[in-house]
């Protein structure tokens, strides 16, 4: 498996400008599915990278919410 090469796709992907698109997505996880776009990997690596896409995001959004409290 290429650990480095969907390390880094992911880190391409999780930009300030995707995070903003991503919070006022309505389908969150199929909004990362489309960012992610590996039209030539199998399924479940694109859910792999899809997902974790979306758990950086999620988490971005949680960390942002808590310093506003």
């Amino acid at each position: 498996m290429e650990i480095n090469k969907y390390s880094s796709v992911i880190r391409s992907l999780v930009i300030d400008d995707n995070f903003t698109a991503w919070v006022s997505a309505k389908d969150k996880p199929m909004f990362c599915a489309q960012l992610a776009d590996l039209e030539d990997e199998h399924p479940i690596i694109k859910e792999i990278v899809s997902g974790a896409i979306n758990q950086i995001f999620s988490r971005k959004a949680e960390n942002r919410s808590n310093r506003t409290l």
